[in-house]
């Protein structure tokens, strides 16, 4: 595997060198070539020089980086599909969160990624209705993002409470009209059973 150093920090590796890579906020996700030449392998990019690591795939579905993140939440977050589905078949807990409660599929569900929203509600072992340190579920958050398909998805496909409080004692309708969500307000206005 080769790596291209950081001029302005030669210790750190930022970018592998002829592979396909994407950026995702200050972490570069990679396909690498393990050691064993058939293990897909991801690169993070160190958050500082001291930070610097390989994780590959294969070893752990739940090794988690620095900031807590899992490689399902990485592919939740880089909108990869493919990914999603490789880390569920290793077995990736569908409900582990970060360290502020966010699951993967809240990420999706905020991301507006109904494709990976359907990935993730196909799991049995899904609970769509974790919350996270604000009592926020996945309604909360797609509402919030003014995110109407993930929405309509997650009403339908679901059993999560839509009258659920968050710790501020507000609900997925209250939480969307205070966020000016005007797509997700009517939505949830308009779904039989949902309480103003």
């Amino acid at each position: 595997m080769h790596l291209k150093r950081n001029q302005a920090n030669p210790t750190a590796t930022t970018q592998p060198i002829n592979q396909r890579h994407r950026i995702v906020g200050d972490t570069t996700v990679a396909r690498l070539s393990a050691p064993d030449e058939q293990t897909p392998a991801v690169a993070e990019r160190p958050k500082s020089r001291f930070h610097s690591s390989v994780i590959y795939e294969a070893a752990v579905a739940d090794y988690r980086n620095r900031t807590g993140e899992t490689p399902l939440h990485i592919a939740v977050q880089s909108d990869d599909a493919d990914g999603v589905v490789a880390q569920l078949r290793k077995g990736a807990d569908v409900n582990l969160a970060l360290p502020d409660g966010t699951t993967p599929l809240m990420k999706a569900a905020a991301r507006g990624n109904t494709r990976i929203i359907q990935l993730l509600l196909q799991s049995d072992r899904i609970a769509p209705d974790a919350i996270d340190a604000n009592g926020c579920n996945a309604v909360h958050v797609a509402a919030v993002a003014n995110r109407s398909a993930a929405l309509h998805l997650l009403i339908g496909a679901t059993t999560i409470d839509l009258n659920a409080r968050a710790r501020n004692n507000q609900t997925a309708l209250h939480l969307a009209a205070r966020s000016g969500s005007h797509d997700t307000y009517r939505m949830l206005l308009n779904t039989p059973g949902v309480r103003g």
